[in-house]
């Protein structure tokens, strides 16, 4: 937490323009992160299979008292 606080000072002390090369980097980093692990989880053993079951689903399933 201390590394975090010290990181965000020192770069928001210069004021306007570093602040908003730190806002542009941090607001592109999640998408970054999100489609590295997009890319991963489409390239795991079983993943057609899990998106098969997410686009169309067992209906049947539903009245089973087990699930529920």
């Amino acid at each position: 937490m201390f590394c975090s606080y010290f990181l965000i000072y020192f770069s928001a002390w210069k004021g306007v323009k570093s602040t908003g090369k730190m806002v542009w980097v941090t607001c592109t980093m999640p998408y970054v992160i999100l489609t590295i692990l997009l890319i991963k989880g489409l390239t795991l053993d079983g993943s057609g299979e899990g998106l098969k079951y997410l686009i169309k689903p067992d209906l049947s399933r539903i009245w089973d008292i087990k699930i529920w």
